[in-house]
């Protein structure tokens, strides 16, 4: 197949809700669209995912106890220093969204950040290696910044690059079959890192009674793989350039500021409209308004405030638990790999079963509808997980087992479907076709939010009780579950006619 290099404009792909008609004015449904091959390249990308995921997931894993038990950090301290991470890893999308869409494009955005990614890896590797004098502390910090800036920067850019294969709305299905298996394949990823990683962690070498660099050395060779297998499907992929949107975009939102010309029934944006067009305003507006879509993504945040403290506050929990299992002892780094493994598990039930049963009576069939239910759900996760805890400081040390996190995994993982599943297409869709990278970085930035907020609470206020502090964090996920609610019912989707092409053609 011939590389699918293009200089024409890309097929309009910002729909959320497509309808056609005939030429007598009846709407067509779906079926009736042009049956397009499925873009078998995106495999590719898949499998790029897939090792990246263990990459970054098999990293992260280990990144609490090995902060507490080699580096000697506080509790506090390695909460703090896990959350300031995350939030570097998911306020680079930020960066990687204009270099993509503003320069070199979502391709080599992704090969070029995934080679530095790689280096962050080396550092962090060579830097657990105990056996020689060397800043450990100073490396392992060093190699976190770098490998934040790597997964950061190609993180917006790998959906909405996979999303590019696709022409829509022929193959608006397919994609969102796409978006499932997407998602399957980061849990995949993560699934096998964070049940591998912890026993690779405690293998004996190098004269040491375990091996950090074994455990930090398999995800900088992943990504390698990683890099390998998105470079080796070039020849097939549609392949988009740059167009500057970055710089048009200011220069609209500059021309609005600044424009003598706004009378007061007039958009404060409107003046910008002679110069750069109607429709690029209209994107930005909905972008940016009250009623905007990332305006909408703000109470989201509480979301990942409580979903990332399982790799912190939930893994510091097990940790005072009893991990015993018959002959095996479970690590209580490698709870995290439950969450995933129900990922695996319940998305193909929620495809298949759930959603479609409750199609009926028309629950959970929007976006938003899933989304708003997803954050109740998350607040009555973290819940549970407090008053286990509260079990957990009631008895003796190691006395309470694991296995009792199960539930609050569980819920926390049905609320991950309906939000990050629903929220990674939605925001695909919603996005206008020249902002998809940035779109899906603004998305991302939700994350960085979320581990903002718990890394300035640690902070400032410092709450040495792990059941007060997660009760906090629930209260502050139900109150912005309940302001998401009244913002989705008052957000108005994107929206576009799409004709047939007879009709357009009969009509000119």
């Amino acid at each position: 197949m011939d590389n699918k290099e293009e200089t024409l404009p890309p097929p309009a792909q910002e729909d959320i809700i497509f309808v056609s008609e005939d030429a007598e004015g009846n709407s067509k449904d779906s079926d009736s669209k042009k049956k397009l091959p499925y873009p078998k390249h995106t495999f590719f990308i898949l499998g790029n995912e897939l090792c990246e995921r263990y990459s970054f997931y098999g990293m992260r894993a280990l990144l609490t106890v090995y902060m507490t038990d080699k580096l000697k950090y506080t509790d506090g301290e390695a909460f703090t220093l896990f959350h300031l991470f995350i939030f570097l890893a998911y306020f680079m999308p930020i960066f990687g969204s204009i270099l993509s869409d503003q320069f070199i494009g979502k391709f080599n955005t992704i090969v070029s950040l995934s080679m530095v990614y790689v280096v962050g890896h080396i550092i962090k590797t060579v830097g657990s290696v105990e056996s020689y004098a060397m800043p450990h502390e100073e490396l392992c910090i060093i190699g976190l910044v770098i490998i934040a800036i790597g997964t950061g920067g190609i993180k917006p850019c790998v959906a909405a690059f996979a999303g590019d294969q696709f022409i829509l709305p022929e193959q608006e299905r397919q994609l969102q079959s796409f978006f499932s298996i997407f998602y399957m394949s980061i849990n995949l990823g993560s699934l096998i890192s964070m049940a591998v990683g912890p026993v690779l962690s405690k293998i004996p070498c190098l004269g040491k009674d375990d091996c950090y660099p074994l455990a930090f050395g398999v995800p900088a060779v992943l990504m390698i793989v990683a890099t390998v297998f998105i470079v080796m499907g070039k020849p097939f992929y549609t392949i988009r350039p740059s167009d500057g949107i970055v710089t048009k975009s200011i220069c609209v939102i500059w021309k609005g500021l600044t424009s003598s010309k706004k009378s007061k029934s007039q958009h404060w944006l409107d003046p910008a409209k002679e110069k750069y067009g109607e429709d690029l305003v209209n994107d930005i507006k909905f972008l940016l308004g009250c009623n905007g879509i990332l305006v909408l993504f703000l109470p989201l945040t509480a979301f990942w405030a409580v979903f990332d403290q399982g790799g912190s506050t939930w893994v510091l929990q097990a940790k005072d638990m009893d991990g015993t299992l018959g002959s095996v002892a479970i690590l209580p780094d490698q709870m995290q790999f439950i969450n995933p493994f129900f990922i695996l598990t319940l998305v193909p039930i929620f495809d298949r079963l759930i959603y479609p049963c409750f199609a009926k009576w028309n629950i959970l069939v929007k976006p938003l509808q899933r989304i708003t239910v997803g954050l109740f759900i998350a607040a009555v996760a973290f819940g549970i997980s407090g008053i286990l805890e509260l079990s957990v400081q009631n008895h003796p040390v190691g006395s309470v087992h694991m296995l009792w996190q199960i539930p609050q995994i569980f819920v926390i993982t049905v609320a991950e479907i309906l939000i990050s599943i629903t929220a990674l297409e939605f925001a695909y869709n919603q996005a206008p076709s020249s902002m998809k990278s940035i779109i899906q970085a603004f998305w991302l930035l939700t994350v960085a939010g979320g581990s903002l907020i718990a890394t300035l609470q640690s902070i400032i206020f410092a709450i040495e009780d792990r059941a007060h502090h997660i009760f906090l964090f629930t209260g502050l996920a139900g109150v912005c579950a309940i302001i998401f609610t009244f913002m989705a019912w008052k957000f108005v989707p994107r929206k576009a006619k799409v004709e047939d092409a007879e009709e357009d053609g009969d009509t000119n």
